[in-house]
């Protein structure tokens, strides 16, 4: 065999090689990709908001990771209820509030610029407080 037909035979298995693998990493990044789009699809984030808004809860900060702060299963207040709404409580802390609050299983979570984190009862009554750090000036105000 001569020496140029050795070197193009040589060539051409490089050439296969390059595909072959080429082909294999492809089809390796379809494989890849399939598996996170089902992994993706196996976990439905619909359901655990409608979950969440079907039960009255708001676990987190306007209600659903979504953040729309709306239960579309809400029918206690409504534009010819809203009249009737009033102060049922309130709670002095040594700073500003201005958080939302978070009530999960007849617990309400919140934060105070007093630089902390509270809990109280559904009448307003503490159960705990912690310090989360230290007081911050008031935000709030002007500062005429």
């Amino acid at each position: 065999m001569s020496k140029r037909r050795v070197l193009m035979r040589q060539s051409e298995s490089k050439v296969k090689w390059r595909v072959m693998r080429h082909r294999v990493s492809f089809i390796g990044m379809i494989v890849i990709v399939a598996a996170v789009v089902a992994v993706v699809g196996h976990f439905p984030r619909q359901a655990v908001h409608s979950a969440a808004a079907s039960s009255g809860d708001w676990p987190m900060y306007l209600g659903n990771n979504a953040r729309t702060g709306y239960n579309n299963a809400e029918t206690a207040i409504t534009a010819t209820t809203a009249h009737n709404l009033k102060v049922h409580w309130t709670y002095s802390t040594g700073g500003a509030i201005s958080t939302q609050p978070v009530e999960v299983n007849g617990t309400v979570y919140w934060g105070s610029w007093d630089g902390n984190e509270y809990a109280t009862d559904l009448s307003g009554n503490k159960i705990w407080s912690t310090p989360i750090s230290t007081a911050t000036p008031d935000c709030t105000s002007t500062g005429s």
